[in-house]
């Protein structure tokens, strides 16, 4: 694995609160050394995040004593290093055998030594006691046809005297390597839940999952790596990514160290507890994980497959007799709720999840075949509330049910969750997303090729759309590379109904190359002619390294046609330098943006030189008078051209190039509860609407728009997609658009101010929005917000179905407003109209922080928005 692909791991971890991983080396591995440097490297660069080497003597024979001393204090002393107690934690996979190598290990590093000696077994165990500070048992799996107990994990804790035990967890366990004489079935089925519920009744010292990413034996819970799978073992890992199971781990892990410290303090009350805090923010929404084999267990051939490993003296069984026919649902909800489960088209399956906390079930296949279906049903008196960072419910409850009866569900309570979203997923997807696509350009390049892999299919302008949009579609089109718009059609649409929007600005403040931006060299210096875009050359632009790109249109000599080529480039180009303070009075401004910010580029002292150097023309370095490029730095035009393949500078016929941060956008603060990044205004919301739409199921009557412009964008857009449903037997006319205008909702989404601390006094009482709550709901009563208590009230209730929390700004009397697009794309369009933002800190800064949750509140908004617009507009009928 890469530097970046173990970051990439320790991130997921990091989001499933786990605190580390256990690195398992063998001896006969070439590449350990390089491995161990990388993943600390990696671990150190991501921070809040350990680990511990375990030395494997199972699979290549013992480790030499000496190696293993110079790995140890090799790794030791790094801040990644796990500590127990103040000492290095080491492990090993087996090596009874060289027990009496420990001793001197240990005098020579002073490492705490918990070996993973099962084959001891605990009757063994006082064999080793001097030699070992504790014991980590692989025993994570029952053995035939009966759930794992906690006996062999009580034996380990009796032997040991006192001394700590890392006990192992686990979901399931097959394997079927025959290169390695490996091929049986362990009963997992239940486990995955049930032995998290034996961790929070033995309360071990440790915990070790087993495992993150051993392929070969299908208890990974890790992504998968293609490289990383053993030969054969491809068939039954590739197709079955186990990531699901990582969902309701951080509530797992959160009731385990909770109740420990409930323990310390010697207390029962799981929200009295002062020790213990999560690392990471827990978002506390509906969840179902579920997972089950794609086949009865008595179908086709064993391959050889036996239940039980009878190499280890277990009794050998046919694989059907410890596995079990069932589906196996865990779910979270937040208060007394129903869970449907249904199989094909066979009668659903009603479970009662009657307190809130993680719920675990089963249902019996039957002969049952088919998809599976699942959802949630709560009753609507008392609505899901999303739970904010730290709070429980309470208490967290483990709960074991008996295997339910089909039954015929009776009529659906009212709330029904569709596919509960989890705001923590969207955290680092959302810091990727801002990296990848600095510009305009690339965000609207960006969403159209996610659309187009979840099969949303383009729409031209210049086309007609009538033949090509079909009910239960999903399009989606742009205007210029700048502006893009997607829809689903609903499968039951009918011209007249209403389309639910939410549309925001995409743009975000820049400083844009001027149509002439060479300029000549000044005292030694290569400088670039640049304009503010929306407000930008402010103080926080100054000493900042500065790329650029965007779009470049170029002509196609073999097709004659224009094309439009997207650049960014990879390192920063630019820097405007501040004044140092030495220089007083000037260094402190104010500053002129035409004359004192105009960007550097490089270094140019040509000027003193010229009498020993040959004059250089535009001609000389390949660019023709008279042509775009000769009005821009010719180094430029040869570094953008290079990018893009461009051999012929005259065919470049113009550009659009912005300047951007470089840095890269991500997560910040102690508990990396906060996301540091360029231009989240607003690609913020955007983001959030993006995801929202491709999160939602087809709506039933109504279209769902996302994004768009100032212009008749959107406009056209609504009229095209009325039009194109028409009856037969009916005429398109203004009446028929002006009544799905009158059956439309428009969620108007910015950023909005997050309440900043050092300025509290600023911001209106009771109005201080704050980050990682929810989506906040921006009113101005001089109508630079669309929000009105109609629509206030509209979007309240959209929240109330989806488990959203909302907040609420209002700018003081005296301070100034911003604005919008809502305003002035609703009284045009004529909809009603409600404005949202986001909140972040630092707004129109070249740099802004929100909250690590904030991209997916945004996400469950706007997606409850597509998903109950129908329903709740039923109760607002006549407004």
């Amino acid at each position: 694995m890469s530097q970046t692909q173990w970051e990439r791991d320790i991130i997921e971890a990091q989001k499933s609160h786990i605190d580390g991983f256990a690195l398992n080396v063998a001896p006969q591995d070439g590449y350990t050394d390089r491995v161990l440097q990388t993943a600390y490297d990696a671990a150190e660069k991501i921070g809040n995040f350990s680990l511990f080497i375990a030395f494997d003597y199972g699979s290549g024979g013992p480790w030499p004593p000496d190696r293993v001393i110079t790995i140890i204090n090799t790794y030791k002393n790094r801040r990644a290093q796990y500590l127990y107690n103040g000492k290095p934690l080491v492990s090993t996979f087996e090596g009874v055998a060289n027990a009496a190598d420990w001793p001197n290990i240990k005098n020579a590093t002073g490492c705490m030594f918990m070996p993973c000696w099962t084959s001891l077994a605990p009757s063994g165990l006082h064999t080793v006691q001097d030699k070992i500070d504790g014991a980590f048992s692989w025993d994570a799996w029952p053995v035939g046809a009966e759930d794992k107990n906690m006996s062999s994990d009580k034996a380990w804790i009796d032997a040991l005297h006192g001394k700590p035990y890392m006990m192992a967890v686990a979901p399931w366990f097959y394997t079927n390597l025959p290169q390695w004489n490996k091929n049986w079935l362990w009963r997992g089925d239940d486990l995955w839940h049930y032995r998290w519920r034996q961790v929070m009744e033995l309360q071990p010292s440790l915990v070790q999952i087993l495992s993150w990413n051993d392929y070969g034996e299908t208890h990974y819970i890790g992504p998968i790596y293609e490289p990383g799978i053993p030969d054969g073992a491809a068939p039954y890992v590739n197709p079955c990514p186990h990531d699901a199971w990582r969902t309701l781990l951080p509530h797992y892990i959160d009731a385990y160290r909770r109740q420990n410290a409930m323990n310390r303090e010697r207390i029962s009350d799981p929200s009295a507890v002062t020790s213990y805090r999560p690392k990471l923010p827990i978002s506390y929404t509906d969840k179902i994980v579920y997972w089950y084999r794609l086949n009865p267990s008595h179908s086709g051939s064993a391959n050889g497959t036996t239940g039980n490993n009878p190499k280890m003296g277990q009794p050998e069984l046919k694989p059907g007799e410890v596995s079990q026919d069932r589906v196996f649902v865990s779910v979270l909800v937040t208060q007394p709720s129903d869970v449907y489960v249904q199989i094909g088209q066979a009668t659903p399956t009603v479970l009662l999840a009657g307190e809130p906390g993680v719920n675990h079930y089963s249902v019996p296949f039957h002969g049952q075949t088919g998809p599976m279906t699942k959802k949630i049903a709560i009753d609507s008196s008392s609505p899901l509330a999303y739970r904010p960072y730290g709070q429980l419910p309470e208490p967290l409850h483990y709960h074991q049910h008996q295997p339910p009866v089909p039954t015929t569900p009776s009529v659906p309570r009212s709330k029904v969750v569709l596919e509960s979203i989890n705001p923590d997923d969207y955290a680092q997807p959302y810091c990727d997303f801002m990296t990848n696509h600095p510009t305009i350009f690339h965000a609207v390049d960006g969403f159209s090729k996610e659309l187009e892999s979840k099969g949303y299919k383009y729409l031209s302008e210049r086309e007609a759309w009538t033949s090509k949009l079909e009910r239960g579609g999903k399009y989606y089109t742009t205007r210029n590379g700048s502006a893009i718009i997607a829809f689903s059609v609903g499968k039951d649409y009918q011209s007249g109904n209403g389309v639910a929007v939410v549309a925001g600005h995409i743009d975000a403040l820049t400083a844009k190359l001027k149509p002439v931006s060479k300029l000549p060299s000044k005292v030694g210096y290569a400088q670039l002619g640049v304009a503010p875009y929306a407000g930008a050359l402010g103080k926080t632009w100054w000493d900042r390294d500065l790329s650029i790109g965007g779009k470049v249109l170029v002509r196609n000599a073999s097709t004659g046609k224009v094309e439009a080529k997207l650049v960014k480039l990879d390192w920063p180009i630019a820097r405007i330098p501040s004044l140092a303070e030495h220089f007083g009075a000037p260094a402190q401004g104010p500053f002129n943006k035409e004359t004192q910010m105009v960007p550097i580029i490089g270094v140019d002292n040509s000027d003193l030189f010229q009498s020993q150097q040959t004059s250089t023309t535009t001609a000389d370095n390949g660019i023709e008078p008279g042509t775009f490029a000769a009005t821009q730095p010719a180094k430029l035009i040869h570094v953008i051209s290079k990018e893009l393949g461009i051999t012929d500078y005259s065919s470049i016929l113009n550009w659009e190039l912005e300047l951007y941060d470089s840095q890269p956008a991500c997560l910040g603060g102690l508990d990396k509860d906060l996301i540091f990044a360029g231009r989240i205004d607003d690609k913020l919301c955007c983001y959030a609407a993006h995801q929202a739409l491709l999160a939602s199921p087809d709506s039933t009557s109504s279209s769902s728009v996302k994004m768009g412009a100032r212009s008749n964008f959107m406009s056209s857009v609504i009229e095209r997609i009325t039009q194109s449903f028409v009856p037969v037997t009916s005429s398109y006319g203004p009446d028929l658009l002006a009544q799905t205008v009158a059956n439309s909702f428009f969620v108007s989404s910015d950023v909005i101010h997050a309440v900043n601390p050092n300025f509290a006094n600023v911001y209106l009482e009771n109005h201080m929005p704050r980050l990682n709550v929810g989506v906040t709901v921006s009113a101005d009563s001089n109508g630079h917000m669309t929000t009105d208590s109609v629509s206030h009230g509209f979007i309240k209730r959209v929240a109330e179905r989806c488990g959203a929390t909302l907040q609420v700004f209002q700018i003081r009397n005296d301070s100034r407003s911003g604005g919008t697009i809502g305003p002035m794309t609703s009284s045009r369009i004529g909809m009603r109209a409600v404005d949202v933002g986001i909140p972040q800190l630092s707004m129109h800064s070249i740099r802004a922080t929100t909250g690590r949750l904030d991209p997916g509140l945004g996400v469950k908004l706007f997606k409850g928005f597509f998903d109950y617009f129908e329903d709740v507009d039923k109760e607002f009928v006549d407004f």
